[in-house]
């Protein structure tokens, strides 16, 4: 599995693309990525060319500092193996919402389909490490407070 390391989006928006669902602005403030109201439930989502770029990026995982800010509905905050157009994605996802974590897939269509889920209380003011792991057909995702151990570490 080929690794891919950033610690901010300071090559934003040069080496990002904005996928599905445009009407929102992305922006880079202090190193950190934020993403403006667009359409509500709908995909909102950055790729990162240097990996759409790599023809051996089926097998991926993403471990990533996540903040929420809205924690009403269910916010869908990583994805992977994305193609398609708006209204048509493929893709899975993690998502959450304040009291759980979620896996998703959604095939050629607007709707995803819940795969998993797991009870998690989610905190708006606390920042939350994020590893998501797809490998062939195995899904895998883990949740954790910063400053905490992960889960299943070690």
């Amino acid at each position: 599995m080929t690794q891919y390391i950033t610690t901010d989006f300071s090559d934003h928006p040069a080496d990002w693309t904005s996928r599905y669902d445009t009407l929102g602005t992305w922006s880079v403030t202090g190193g950190d990525l934020g993403l403006s109201a667009g359409k509500s439930n709908d995909w909102r989502v950055l790729s990162w060319n240097d990996i759409d770029a790599d023809a051996n990026r089926d097998n991926v995982e993403v471990l990533a500092l996540v903040r929420f800010v809205s924690l009403s509905g269910t916010n869908h905050f990583l994805t992977v193996r994305g193609s398609g157009a708006d209204e048509s994605a493929t893709l899975y996802s993690v998502a959450a919402t304040s009291s759980t974590l979620r896996l998703y897939y959604c095939s050629g269509s607007d709707f995803p389909n819940l795969i998993n889920s797991s009870s998690f209380t989610i905190s708006g003011s606390t920042d939350y490490w994020v590893r998501f792991r797809v490998d062939a057909t195995s899904l895998k995702a883990r949740i954790w407070a910063d400053g905490e151990s992960e889960p299943g570490a070690g």
